[in-house]
């Protein structure tokens, strides 16, 4: 999506996802054994999207900072991004994932394992690039453990789901705009709205994935909708499920309808705190594209 943002606002001529998934590269490369860069690459070559990323970037460049010095936090919120996603894979086991061949059906499960693991000294690497590593760490390994909890929810109500996609995108965007801003001093008033925002967005991401990639899952705000009209056969319930998730438009429909409530939500965050234009028209078109 990242991609799409940057051809439509012409915020600058740099291709900022591809700064990104350099820096998140360059991380996942430092002191691999050649022997596996071709699994360890797989993730951030088929799974990046860089959105939450650049949440970092246009935070810090709101705030009137360099963007170059904020990489290594960008990089940090996207490798944490597909670390939870290789966790998910893991627990699912499935052969297909977000549109690919999975890395277990690819390389087999022993090396999606490994593969996790580099993930996770990547993100601890990244961090010890960042101002007050130790902090940003509490931070990341926060969200890394609520991503996880996240993908223990099995929600059959809307309730259920916004406290899943709370855990699994919301904590996650949040901060994203936190260690943007971190690179400075900045009152609690700006970080509490930067939070908010990026909390709401995050949780605006999850539906919009959930709505792009619609595997057989029962986390899916698809699933979830489904669920909520209770006019399925026992024996048949979860089959039944899942093909009115791949055909039913109006589902769609809500679940888009929920996604922009959410949206709208996290631009009211933004209307409480003074931040540079960039921020503002970023979140602003942000919303248009998705």
């Amino acid at each position: 999506m990242v991609e799409k943002l940057i051809k439509i606002t012409h915020i600058d001529q740099a291709n900022i996802g591809e700064r990104i998934r350099e820096e998140c590269q360059e991380y996942l490369l430092e002191d691999l054994d050649p022997e596996f860069k071709e699994p360890v690459l797989y993730p951030l070559k088929s799974w990046f999207d860089g959105t939450r990323a650049s949440l970092t970037i246009f935070t810090a460049r709101a705030l009137g900072l360099d963007e170059e010095l904020v990489l290594p936090a960008a990089a940090t919120i996207e490798l944490s991004h597909l670390y939870g996603n290789l966790i998910s894979m893991i627990i699912s086991g499935a052969e297909k994932f977000r549109g690919y061949d999975s890395l277990i059906k690819k390389y087999g499960y022993s090396i999606a394992l490994l593969t996790t693991m580099y993930y996770r000294e990547a993100i601890s690497s990244a961090i010890n690039d960042l101002p007050r590593p130790l902090q940003a760490s509490r931070r990341i390994n926060y969200a890394l453990k609520s991503i996880i909890e996240g993908l223990k929810y099995k929600p059959t109500t809307l309730e259920n789901y916004w406290e899943a996609a709370g855990l699994k995108s919301g904590i996650l965007s949040e901060t994203a705009c936190i260690l943007g801003a971190s690179y400075d001093r900045v009152n609690n008033e700006i970080l509490e709205g930067l939070g908010l925002y990026g909390f709401s967005i995050g949780i605006a991401l999850q539906i919009l994935e959930d709505i792009n990639f619609t595997e057989a899952n029962p986390s899916n705000v698809l699933t979830v909708l489904a669920l909520s009209q209770n006019n399925f056969s026992k024996d048949n319930r979860w089959k039944d499920i899942f093909s009115l998730v791949k055909s039913d438009k109006l589902l769609r429909h809500r679940a888009i309808s929920l996604k922009n409530y959410w949206v709208d939500v996290a631009l009211k965050s933004l209307e409480t705190i003074s931040l540079d234009s960039d921020l503002l028209s970023f979140a602003l078109i942000l919303k248009e594209v998705m």
